[in-house]
């Protein structure tokens, strides 16, 4: 009977071989085409992914695999538990010829060993992009990351928004992927991979109570180590008109704000905001730009006594206040100015903001004499009451702001390099310059950037876009060292300016020039201070609570997919260059131009991969295997892009990476680099930036493709 079966096999694989179609003056081997695509790989001892490419030549391929969690149609090989047998099935097609070819490999079990581990240590001595593997138990998790600690450290692992948060403390794991810094914390982002090993216990460290020169001190870090911390503070919660929910602690005495990042449990956490919390969990980074947040992976939390409740605010002026430590006060005065966050008290020459978030209802209008009772903290150089400040109306009297103090380039650049800030009533003059929700005023004679902040009648401030006006306001501060905050009061565009005057004045002692000051030409967008609050692509900001000056830039997301059938409609299957406006995309958005170097459209159908976005495709015959996707917009402001790639089957590259220009000549590479298709982020300095570029190159003499789903900028 064995002779029998041999004979049989001895015959079909003779028949394979006979395989052969004639076309012309050329003949194709199917069966060879077959054998060198499969013959590369050990069928006894398979270990990693197998390229099962989707054509050879003008032959079509569909591949098949008899279990798809060991080996998946593209190749993808997810190594199991215990040696695995899998049978692929490739039906190729050659015009009206189709037949069937198969090969059998064992898959081997994943070695899961500590020596074969990398060290946390190793990871946090590192440098970024390096790929690294380790084993350890899970210690904390919230609802995007977790934190896992072998006997050398403690590092984050995040996931993002979408995770399915399947792990649990005391579980043992293993994490590949590359290190990246966020919050001046080493982490993995979340293009890593995790595998589960085994369940268990875990036991918490003793937590460390931290001082508040402790507390302070991060704010000023440039390394943050993950630790078991205990802290106390005051929770504040606050939901943007996105549904997003922030969950900030005011913490006694610090200049820092602490925050809970991505909490399992939010809804309970809302329940007890303005509730003082007893908190237990690890230093996880340090955020912020103007205003830094301490960010917690919280382990556990409980409701305590404020020790301060029953200790009365102490009752100062407004000077007085300007002038102490951080603390719980009472103060009188009467409201000077309002936006849509806060308000200005002003009191015998001395004024202070009152920052009350986006989610306060003015209720309060100028002339109002109010008795405001809170914690103060620095904003922006400037000292402040929070958003827990709690104010009562003691009357109305008429108010006449004061004499605005006229300031010009010159002045504005004098004021900002001073170390303290002290609010005053001020008139400046420029242009408006609008982006998005942002109001910007580009000012003659200096490099700093005005900024109206939280317009109460933001549409009727809008309408000065593009304008030369004169602004009355608060000065409040100044963010980012260089957006000097206006709290306005009044805005009037100039117009009708006379021209010079060409006659002499007869008088013997002629009068200064009246000649106007030329009309300044505006700066480039100067987009307000980035807002600490994340995007989850590819790895957000833990706090998202916004700072209270000035209006913060928000994430802003192009999507390549959701109009892809109407800003493509007149590409075809050819490969060259696109461009695409951010106008073809969505409304709303930033300006910008993309350019693809070589994309196309494809039409659905067998072995299409992709088709609803668009393909870029490189080839080593053409343009030395490189191409690009270049981004040009005002960049002013962002600090973070990200390019969303979708893999086309298993296809691979030699390096992906990102570059950026400032003189649209010389490049320089801000990134990490990939070879398998994924979401890759550069988190450099993009000041004076005039374009940003993804570079894809490979060595592969046909089509290599990959999908572009999305650009993110935060």
């Amino acid at each position: 009977m064995k002779v029998f079966k041999k004979l049989l096999i001895v015959l079909f694989v003779a028949f394979a071989a006979l395989v052969v179609v004639g076309c012309g003056d050329e003949e194709v081997d199917l069966y060879a085409d077959f054998m060198s695509i499969v013959e590369t790989y050990n069928k006894n001892e398979l270990v990693s992914d197998m390229n099962l490419p989707a054509t050879k030549g003008d032959i079509q391929i569909t591949w098949t695999s008899s279990n798809q969690d060991v080996i998946s149609n593209t190749g993808v090989v997810t190594r199991p538990a215990e040696d695995t047998k899998v049978k692929l099935t490739a039906v190729m097609k050659y015009e009206d010829v189709v037949q069937n070819f198969y090969f059998e490999v064992t898959v081997k079990a994943k070695e899961i060993t500590d020596d074969n581990s990398d060290k946390i240590s190793d990871i946090l001595a590192g440098e970024d992009g390096t790929s690294y593997s380790i084993k350890g138990t899970v210690v904390a998790v919230n609802a995007q990351s977790f934190m896992v600690q072998d006997a050398t450290g403690i590092i984050l692992v995040y996931k993002g928004f979408d995770w399915s948060a399947d792990v649990v403390v005391g579980d043992v794991v293993t994490v590949s992927g590359a290190s990246t810094t966020y919050g001046a914390a080493k982490q993995f982002d979340k293009t890593c991979t995790y595998e589960k090993v085994s369940s268990g216990s875990f036991t918490q460290p003793t937590a460390k109570e931290l001082t508040v020169a402790e507390i302070n001190a991060y704010a000023d870090a440039t390394t943050v180590t993950p630790i078991y911390v205990k802290i106390k503070g005051v929770l504040s919660t606050s939901t943007n008109d996105k549904g997003t929910t922030y969950y900030n602690l005011e913490l006694p005495g610090a200049s820092i704000t602490g925050s809970i990042s991505y909490p399992k449990d939010g809804e309970a956490l809302v329940a007890l905001s303005g509730k003082t919390l007893e908190i237990y969990g690890y230093v996880n980074g340090v955020t912020g730009s103007s205003k830094k947040y301490l960010n917690f992976m919280v382990v556990s939390y409980k409701e305590v006594e404020n020790e301060n409740q029953n200790v009365p605010a102490e009752n100062k002026t407004i000077a007085e206040v300007l002038a102490a430590e951080s603390g719980l006060y009472t103060t009188t005065g009467t409201v000077a100015a309002i936006n849509a966050r806060s308000f200005v008290l002003t009191a015998n020459n001395s004024s202070i903001l009152v920052y009350l978030g986006s989610s306060w209802t003015c209720d309060v209008a100028v002339g109002d004499k109010l008795t405001v009772t809170g914690n103060t903290t620095t904003y922006a150089g400037a000292v402040q009451f929070g958003e827990t400040a709690t104010y009562t109306k003691d009357g109305t009297e008429t108010f006449t702001a004061p004499t605005a103090t006229e300031l010009d380039g010159a002045k504005i650049t004098e004021i900002a390099g001073l170390s303290t800030v002290t609010l005053q009533y001020v008139k400046v003059t420029g242009t408006i310059a609008i982006s998005g929700n942002y109001v910007n005023v580009n000012i003659d004679g200096t490099e700093m950037i005005g900024s109206v902040t939280y317009p109460a009648d933001a549409e009727a401030v809008k309408a000065f876009d593009g304008k030369k006006v004169v602004i009355e306001g608060y000065y409040t501060g100044i963010s980012s060292g260089k957006y000097f905050n206006l709290l306005y009061t009044s805005i009037t565009e100039v117009v009708g300016e006379p021209d010079p005057d060409p006659t002499p004045n007869p008088d013997p002692t002629p009068d200064p020039d009246p000649t106007p000051d030329p009309d300044p030409t505006p700066n480039p967008d100067p987009t307000p201070d980035p807002d600490p609050t994340p995007d989850p692509d590819p790895t957000p900001d833990p706090d998202p609570t916004p700072d209270p000056e000035p209006s913060p830039v928000e994430s802003i997301t192009y999507d390549f997919v959701t109009n892809f059938s109407t800003y493509a409609s007149g590409w075809d299957t050819n490969y060259i260059e696109r461009v695409v406006n951010s106008s073809d995309l969505g409304t709303g958005l930033l300006d910008a131009k993309f350019t693809l170097s070589r994309a196309d459209k494809q039409n659905p159908g067998q072995n299409i991969a992709i088709s609803d976005r668009p393909v870029l495709a490189t080839n080593a015959n053409k343009d030395a295997g490189t191409i690009y996707l270049t981004v040009e917009a005002n960049f002013t402001g962002y600090s973070s892009i990200t390019f969303d790639l979708k893999q086309w089957n298993s296809k691979t590259f030699d390096a992906i990476y990102i570059e950026y220009t400032t003189n649209g000549t010389d490049w320089v590479k801000c990134s990490a680099e990939l070879t398998t298709p994924a979401s890759l982020t550069s988190n450099a300095s993009f000041e004076g930036a005039v374009a940003i570029r993804l570079c894809i190159k490979s060595s592969v003499t046909k089509n290599n493709q990959v999908g572009l789903s999305a650009i993110i900028l935060k």
